[in-house]
């Protein structure tokens, strides 16, 4: 296809290209229609300029070098066809003319021209992103509750406390939000509330009168007491309890509302998420047995009054039940309040055995061995709940493509962004510039995470892998898993969540060992008082009092050995060398702070300080850490 040559002149009435304005004034297809040209060369100089694609301003440029050209033409006498024959075909002459005209534009106007082009792109790709970004939809397909419930569904009944404790849980309003505080048990000492003890006069007839009216609930516990499960199914929708359970769990509820967090401060759709999914599930029957642990220990105090030691022994064994109950269930939270429980228990027995052994039959103590032989921390500790949990967030946060993956949704992700508010609910949000801001952009970037943040699987994997080391970590004995890893790498978004999302399990293990540490000390404690009672004296070592009351021989959990065992005149000291992993004789300056719990009788001197055993080591825990007496400080 031929072109001719184009040769322009300006017109007179054209102004300079310099003065041509971006916006106003007549444009290019005006100045082509007022011509007095021909309208087959108006049309060639219309495709011309469309086709040019230039800007407006250009194509004016462009427009008056047609008109001037063909007018010229026509002016020396040539017809308009023989014009438009010798001009050649106006899609080159345009492609011509565009790259001429690119050619000569200054820098400032190429900038312009990129900068202008690179905002719509920017600004059409990010519409798109968003519009694809927020029409991802989660299809939750797997019932993790079922799991979940899977274990407490298959309890047989005669193994279920549930069913002992629910009426009686109606009858008083004893779950958490209920009306059965039981106060009376309680007397005020300074800023501080305690245990009320048979010193405290008026308070304790209050408080043994309460009791006398509750008997049938405190029946109900002892009767309890050796059943190995809760059996309790739990629900989200609280709605979904029976009549019975609900009146039970929710005491102060009307039956007809559904029971849930107040997730207020979350975005719309996160708080569809945790509302929807496993982590939402209220566990009020948790957290009560706290109290009906202290209700026992204070009628355990008024038994020994009474001269009933059957019946202390049954509290005893009552509260090393509800730890049992609390430690099979598969949520983590009923393995940390069971580990509670038995601190409690030690408590008591630290309490009780030096001032009443010659009261206790031999039977007896060998019951309460027996009971807390029966609570095994390590068993206690179960992580699966923690990660049916996690799946189920999982597979409400990201789109499921069929095949086990798929991409965050938008919901999802906001989430994931709000993940830590989840984990302290109720705390003030800090607020200001900075974090408004970075709330800004987390919002702006938002839609680029359905390409830059991990696809289902990928998480899900990354998950998985991390919780079994997770678990294989929790099986390491104390004095060779003293440095856990409390998370991993945190190098993108992903890795933060689900650090999030992973059980702390630094936390885990010392609750554990703390656990472990006490239980076999007051086993073995209660080992070395029957040797007493049936010999007259205290055994020379440990190795005395295998097999007839020790299966085995305490283990101290740095190193590996038995503990450490010195008999007194008026005593015995059971002890670990501790951190520093040297023996200094049973030796201690401080008092365990895991036995100072607000619990305990207020005629023990107070200690110079407190430590946390089994717990990052700090300047004050160089000596022994002594298991046994708990509290004691005439034994430091």
């Amino acid at each position: 296809m031929k072109s001719s040559a184009i040769v322009t002149r300006d017109t007179p009435n054209s102004p300079p290209p310099s003065l041509i304005p971006f916006w106003g004034g007549p444009d290019s297809k005006q100045l082509i229609d007022q011509s007095d040209l021909p309208d087959s060369v108006r049309q060639v100089i219309h495709t011309v300029i469309k086709s040019s694609r230039l800007w407006r301003r250009e194509k004016i440029e462009v427009a008056n070098e047609l008109l001037a050209h063909f007018e010229d033409g026509l002016h020396h006498g040539k017809e308009a066809e023989k014009l438009i024959r010798d001009f050649g075909d106006p899609m080159v002459a345009a492609q011509l003319i565009r790259s001429g005209k690119i050619r000569n534009r200054s820098m400032n106007s190429k900038l312009l021209n990129g900068g202008i082009w690179g905002v719509f792109l920017f600004l059409l790709t990010y519409f798109g992103m968003t519009a694809w970004f927020r029409s991802g939809e989660a299809n939750p397909t797997h019932d993790y509750l079922a799991d979940l419930n899977a274990p407490a569904l298959a309890v047989a009944a005669e193994d279920a406390a549930w069913p002992i404790y629910r009426p009686v849980f109606i009858k008083f309003s004893f779950s958490e939000g209920g009306d059965g505080k039981f106060s009376e048990i309680f007397v005020k000492s300074g800023e501080e509330s305690n245990l009320v003890t048979p010193q405290d006069g008026d308070a304790w007839e209050k408080a043994i009168n309460k009791l006398d009216e509750s008997a049938e609930l405190l029946d109900a516990f002892r009767n309890a007491r050796t059943r190995s499960h809760f059996g309790l199914p739990l629900y989200l929708d609280t709605r979904q309890y029976s009549e019975e359970d609900f009146t039970a769990l929710f005491p102060k509820q009307k039956r007809d509302e559904h029971v849930n967090f107040d997730f207020q401060d979350f975005p719309e759709g996160p708080r569809e998420i945790v509302n929807e999914s496993m982590i939402g599930i209220l566990l009020p029957h948790y957290q009560i047995f706290r109290t009906a642990t202290r209700i026992m220990i204070v009628d355990t105090r008024w038994a020994i009054e009474q001269d009933d030691f059957e019946r202390v022994t049954q509290n005893i064994e009552t509260i090393y039940g509800f730890s049992r109950q609390l430690g099979n269930e598969t949520i983590l939270i009923g393995d940390m309040v069971a580990f509670a429980l038995q601190s409690m228990a030690c408590n008591l027995l630290d309490e009780l055995l030096p001032k009443h052994l010659d009261r206790f039959s031999d039977e007896q103590l060998a019951r309460i061995q027996a009971a807390i032989d029966d609570c095994d921390p390590r068993s206690m500790i179960d992580i699966e709940g923690e990660k049916l949990m996690t799946l189920d967030i999982f597979q409400r946060c990201f789109t499921d493509d069929g095949n086990g993956d798929g991409r965050v949704t938008a919901s999802g992700y906001a989430l994931i962004q709000n993940y830590d508010k989840l984990l302290s609910v109720g705390r003030q949000e800090k607020s200001g510039m900075p974090q408004q801001i970075a709330k800004t952009w987390k919002n702006f970037s938002a839609p680029f995470a359905a390409i830059r943040y991990p696809s289902r699987k990928q998480v899900e994997e990354g998950y998985l892998s991390r919780f079994t080391e997770s678990e294989q970590e929790l099986q390491k004995p104390f004095y060779s898993a003293v440095e856990f890893k409390n998370h991993w790498s945190e190098e993108s978004e992903a890795d933060r969540f689900l650090n999030w999302m992973l059980p702390v399990i630094k936390q885990i293990a010392t609750a554990m060992y703390r656990a472990e540490g006490q239980s076999d000390a007051t086993a073995a404690a209660i080992a070395i008082y029957r040797h007493r009672k049936k010999s007259g004296k205290f055994p020379d070592s440990l190795e005395e009092l295998s097999p007839t009351y020790l299966k085995e021989l305490p283990i101290d959990q740095f190193g590996g050995q038995p503990l450490r065992y010195q008999p007194k005149d008026d005593g015995f000291v059971l002890y670990s060398i501790g951190y520093d992993k040297t023996d200094d004789n049973g030796k201690r300056n401080l008092i365990s702070a895991d036995a100072r719990n607000g619990d305990l009788p207020r005629d023990i001197p107070e200690p110079t300080g407190q430590y946390r055993m089994f717990s990052s080591p700090g300047k004050e825990q160089g000596l022994d850490w002594v298991l046994w007496p708990r509290m004691c400080a005439k034994y430091k």
